[in-house]
């Protein structure tokens, strides 16, 4: 009859209702979750243009052991004609406040500027990561050759009383990166690295990053 068949359709309405609003929930938990490593392919996909335009170099999350037996783990090592890029990636979901850039910890804030909790410097990291490099490759001439990059979400803002940039390290939005890295090499002076000797150096840094993500896996076995 008429009257059951609208029965059925109210119930498959309650079911197909009751299933839309759980994977509405369950893809907002995983976009929660999986938010850092979403944020970390778009700047991928950044890089990986840029790399293929230019023809540059990039590796995707180096681990290296050195011989202060440390780890050293890098998002995105991005090598262009005349600088290593070493790239950290931060997802935050509210603004940053800071008096200066180098300050050891920054605090996360809300849009009305109401403190929420305060952070690790990323930059102090990522310059100290960048410089454990360095010495790893045997690059005595500090600041030429490496460049410290931290990229953050576009969709916050970032409040210093000093500016975003010093030598060598550049805290950028995702939006900022390509047009960043592309200026830093057409302004240089410096003469392009030797094909070459770039090329053992990225292999060496592949092999033993292989190595290394290899030995992390059978650990955790």
């Amino acid at each position: 009859t008429l009257f059951k068949i609208m029965e059925w359709y109210f119930y498959l309405l309650i079911v197909l209702s009751f299933l839309i609003i759980v994977g509405i929930i369950v893809l907002f938990i995983l976009l929660h979750k999986y938010a850092k490593d979403i944020f970390r392919h778009k700047v991928w996909k950044k890089l990986y243009k840029l790399a293929q335009n230019y023809d540059y170099f990039l590796l995707n999350d180096v681990n290296l052991r050195i011989e202060s037996n440390e780890n050293i783990h890098i998002d995105h090592l991005l090598i262009g004609d005349k600088f290593v890029y070493v790239i950290a990636t931060r997802l935050y979901e509210d603004n940053i406040e800071a008096n200066k850039l180098y300050d050891s910890k920054w605090n996360i804030v809300a849009s009305n500027r109401t403190f929420i909790k305060a952070v690790t410097n990323p930059v102090i990291v990522n310059e100290k990561r960048t410089v454990m490099l360095q010495s790893f490759l045997g690059c005595s001439k500090k600041g030429e050759m490496f460049k410290s990059i931290v990229v953050v979400n576009d969709n916050i803002d970032l409040k210093f009383g000093t500016s975003t940039t010093s030598k060598g390290s550049y805290l950028l939005k995702k939006k900022e990166v390509y047009k960043t890295i592309k200026r830093i090499e057409k302004e240089s002076d410096l003469n392009p690295f030797d094909e070459e000797q770039l090329q053992k150096v990225v292999n060496r840094i592949h092999i033993m990053s292989e190595e290394q993500n290899k030995a992390a896996s059978l650990f955790k076995k």
